[in-house]
């Protein structure tokens, strides 16, 4: 793989990893979050509610710097994979209406399949820098291309989420409206 490309993947799947640790470690209901989704059992839910910040904020840094790439990507998709499966597993349950602790948009925003679509991509994304990079120097315009393709690739992602945050409201709209309809 280009090492341009790689060296974007990683940042942004390390950035994304950073927020999220952000989120975790200013919110003090995270603890509350983990533990409606009702797969750790009580006594575990602080202690990882306390530790997986750090442990995201070290796999960012990780993903930033390309650090142990192979084995630093790995680690990030199947943490990815993890958070898709208790997503999954909660809305096999029909428990929709937990929020899903992303902690992009805020911690209100609830499960939903397209979540876990979304963690499924990103799981894609981060395997591929387990692949090894072509070998390449890189000049300026690669440099240029990092610059602003980051922001743009961020910039992106957050527009996703945002209409699919957008959807999510517009579907509970719809249902409420539904419901008015079924009891007139």
């Amino acid at each position: 793989m280009d090492s341009l490309v790689s060296m974007l993947i990683g940042a942004g799947l390390g950035l994304l990893f950073l927020s999220a640790a952000w989120h975790k470690f200013r919110d003090v209901t995270f603890v509350h979050v983990l533990a409606d989704y009702q797969l750790l059992p009580t006594f575990a839910v602080a202690p990882v509610a306390r530790l997986l910040p750090f442990f995201e904020v070290v796999l960012g840094v990780l993903l930033i710097m390309g650090l142990a790439r192979p084995a630093t990507a790995l680690v990030a998709a199947a943490t990815l994979a993890t958070y898709a499966l208790a997503m999954a597993v909660n809305l096999l349950r029909s428990r929709r209406f937990i929020s899903c602790g992303c902690g992009l948009r805020g911690s209100g925003e609830q499960l939903s399949w397209a979540l876990v679509v979304r963690n499924g991509v990103l799981v894609m994304l981060v395997l591929l820098l387990a692949l090894p990079d072509a070998a390449r120097v890189l000049n300026w315009v690669d440099v240029v291309t990092l610059v602003v393709g980051l922001p743009a690739a961020s910039t992106l992602y957050l527009a996703t989420q945002q209409l699919l945050g957008n959807r999510e409201h517009v579907d509970n709209w719809l249902e409420m409206a539904a419901e008015g309809t079924n009891n007139a």
